[in-house]
């Protein structure tokens, strides 16, 4: 589904509306975000850099961002993400030399997304002038793509 902000962006909204994997957890969210960010990559030694903005991610009662994505060598998947909940000095733990041990302020694996629901909302792209009007004409209906 596409939303279109007032603000002339193109955006998808995900509603991950039930548990997709063991204890009641979501790895079809996280496996969504690697394709997201994977879709625009530029490889590095041991990160991908993309330009894809971050991603809004929601569940009842909270919200966060998520910046990114780690694969670990393992194969498994963390979620990257600023947390509004998280103390300032705890996030001020995040400045300094050793950023890979002030991570794990950070890191959300599958094992820590139990909600039973979560959406998230994806900036695709910029609209043109005459795709903000033509879809301001035909913004009427407002719908989610569910996962599964």
């Amino acid at each position: 589904m596409e939303v279109l902000f007032k603000l002339s962006y193109r955006c998808q909204i995900i509603d991950f509306h039930q548990a997709t994997g063991p204890s009641g957890t979501h790895p079809r969210l996280l496996e969504w975000v690697l394709s997201y960010y994977s879709s625009d990559k530029k490889n590095g030694p041991k990160v991908l850099r993309t330009s894809k903005p971050p991603i809004y991610l929601q569940h009842q009662g909270h919200s966060r961002t998520i910046v990114g994505i780690e694969e670990r060598k393992n194969k498994s998947l963390c979620l990257l993400i600023f947390d509004p909940g998280c103390p300032s000095e705890e996030m001020q733990k995040i400045k300094g030399k050793d950023i890979c041990i002030n991570l794990k302020l950070l890191r959300r694996c599958v094992g820590g997304l139990k909600h039973k629901q979560y959406q998230v909302v994806a900036i695709d792209d910029v609209l043109s002038a005459e795709e903000k009007i033509a879809r301001q004409q035909a913004s009427q209906l407002f719908t989610a793509q569910r996962i599964p």
